[in-house]
């Protein structure tokens, strides 16, 4: 009886990693880069009762909802405020680290807090568009971001046709503003050097970032997925929208690469959660 509870929790686990990768190759079919939809006008995706930010893949998933509040709440966390959900909606499966306990049955609302992180593990929650609420209820506002940009190596301008990091000499060259065609791609392309900056060796040792030096960029790997995810955080943190148009190459390739591998979206997502913890010290503890 051990042995077949054991497979069939490890069955969950495979299968979470395979369905949260399926959604994002679902919008990416759509046209939909989910890690580029920016939160900055809804505001980070965040449980209404806890007040606790969503992160990795849970907060890419659900800022790419497209609602115009990210606010979310499990089905028993709805009951203890008198809510209700809406005729005909679904909700959104998400995942957590749980332990080897975990009641499949159970609502996360009792288990979304558990120390205990060992496996992970599906559960739902609802936008509160989804919900009714008694006339008058109100929500918190979303508050924009005004943090001076970190730094945490040097930026130089040594080259003018291009931005980079240089994880051997640990400097980033980002050319002037004006050779850009606007301010949001000046951002973009300095946030997604910062990003990258922080995986060196001194600071927090991505492999992969030494690897892609090594052997070249490669516009598709696990590396620049990390600084892809970052970069999008930090331009919607400022408030900064870019408008991008994924080229079919673009999305092509990202399926191929989530197709054949399920937990490079979340390892991707992971690494640059931490970066901009590293970025941003003491703001993970509100998170979950």
């Amino acid at each position: 009886m051990e042995t077949q509870i054991a497979t069939a929790k490890k069955g969950v686990q495979r299968d979470i990693y395979a369905t949260i990768t399926g959604k994002i190759i679902e919008k990416l079919n759509n046209g939909i880069v989910p890690w580029r939809v920016s939160w900055a006008a809804a505001g980070l995706p965040q449980n209404l009762v806890t007040g606790n930010e969503y992160q990795s893949v849970n907060r890419i998933l659900l800022a790419s909802l497209g609602y115009a509040r990210n606010l979310f709440i499990t089905s028993k966390q709805l009951e203890t405020l008198d809510g209700a959900i809406l005729p005909k909606e679904r909700p959104h499966v998400i995942s957590f680290f749980g332990d080897a306990n975990y009641d499949p049955n159970a609502d996360a609302a009792d288990i979304e807090a558990n120390p205990g992180k060992k496996e992970l593990l599906p559960y739902t929650v609802f936008n509160i568009a989804q919900c009714k609420w008694d006339a008058g209820k109100t929500f918190p506002e979303v508050i924009p971001e005004f943090d001076p940009i970190p730094d945490c190596v040097p930026i130089k301008s040594k080259d003018q046709k291009q931005a980079y990091y240089n994880p051997l000499l640990d400097f980033i060259n980002l050319p002037n503003e004006k050779t850009f065609p606007n301010k949001q791609a000046f951002l973009w392309a300095r946030f997604h050097t910062l990003v990258h900056a922080t995986g060196h060796h001194s600071r927090l040792n991505r492999k992969d970032l030494i690897q892609m030096s090594e052997f070249g960029y490669d516009a598709y790997s696990h590396e620049e997925l990390v600084a892809e995810i970052g970069a999008s955080y930090l331009m919607s943190h400022y408030g900064v929208m870019l408008e991008f148009t994924p080229s079919d190459e673009y999305i092509s390739e990202w399926i191929k690469r989530f197709e054949s591998d399920h937990y490079l979206i979340f390892s991707a997502a992971y690494q640059a959660e931490k970066a901009i913890n590293f970025l941003f010290p003491g703001e993970a503890a509100n998170a979950q």
